[in-house]
């Protein structure tokens, strides 16, 4: 199977990570090891940095759009799914965190997981507009987990992923809960 440029640079930006600080390594040095033109890489990535992120965010994402979830069991296995991958990414993503401390992933995992929400709300409504007490609520509980997350994974992933993934989704409001209903 013909692996397309945008997969190769992503590779070989996991591959290297693991090798390599990150502040050291170059658009150039990547390019060369995935031996595609600079001209390619700048096709796909504004810079090493969006690649990092990109690179990042697949590995949670190809786990599933939470906004398909039908229940809060489906959600529940989702969860523990995304902290296993964690455990299995934990070189990659402790170097990661490293870098700006860690505030480039964590973000964009948050974003991440309130666009997942806004986006399951929204199509359980079918309205566009999201009433603001549960605009709030949903900002809250991402923000808290996301920030959760980020000190289980400092701490060396202390409690189980079913512990985990329990506890995220008993900590859901319960104004967002009927969106899993």
């Amino acid at each position: 199977m013909k692996t397309n440029t945008r997969e190769k640079l992503i590779e070989t930006f996991r591959a290297q990570i693991l090798l390599k600080d990150f502040d050291k390594m170059t658009v150039a040095e990547i390019c060369r090891k995935a031996n595609v033109s600079h001209a390619s890489f700048y096709r796909h990535f504004q810079d090493k940095y969006d690649l990092m992120t990109c690179a990042l965010f697949e590995i949670f994402e190809a786990e599933g759009d939470t906004s398909v979830f039908l229940s809060l069991h489906s959600y529940e296995k989702f969860l523990e799914q995304n902290c296993r991958k964690m455990i299995e990414t934990q070189n990659q993503l402790k170097r990661i965190m490293n870098i700006s401390n860690g505030n480039i992933f964590w973000d964009g995992y948050c974003k991440l997981g309130i666009s997942s929400f806004q986006k399951r709300i929204r199509l359980h409504t079918g309205k566009e507009k999201i009433p603001e007490k549960e605009q709030i609520m949903l900002y809250i509980y991402v923000i808290g987990s996301t920030q959760f997350s980020k000190k289980w994974v400092e701490s060396n992933f202390p409690e189980s992923p079913q512990t985990v993934a329990k506890a995220m989704v008993e900590a859901i409001p319960s104004a967002l809960k009927k969106y899993f209903d």
